[in-house]
């Protein structure tokens, strides 16, 4: 699992090298580090973001449907496969509600 920012298609630990721990709520554990951005990090993703939109709006809008479909299927497909990572109280849950509703 990546864990630094994802900026420009690369993945970067953050300007100031700093990082965060992500902890279980149930348990207290590290579940991961994880970069800490900073204001020069989030401009730096706003400008690349910018910088693509012309082209990005000139596309037309069923390329750019597709584009976001194929990025909801991905994300969900991700989502769907780590669930097991959720953990409340000792007990995992599958998600079948969040899965069943991502499938329609």
């Amino acid at each position: 699992m990546q864990t630094d920012l994802y900026i420009n298609g690369d993945w970067r630990p953050g300007a100031s090298g700093e990082r965060f721990d992500v902890i279980n709520p149930a348990d207290e554990s590290v579940l991961a580090s994880v970069a800490s951005a900073t204001l020069d990090d989030a401009c730096a993703a706003l400008d690349v973001a910018e910088a693509a939109f012309p082209d990005w709006a000139a596309r037309p809008p069923r390329e750019r449907a597709e584009v976001l479909r194929k990025a909801w299927e991905l994300m969900t497909a991700r989502l769907l496969h780590r669930s097991h990572v959720l953990n409340i109280k000792g007990r995992s849950y599958r998600l079948r509600d969040l899965e069943d509703a991502l499938k329609g």
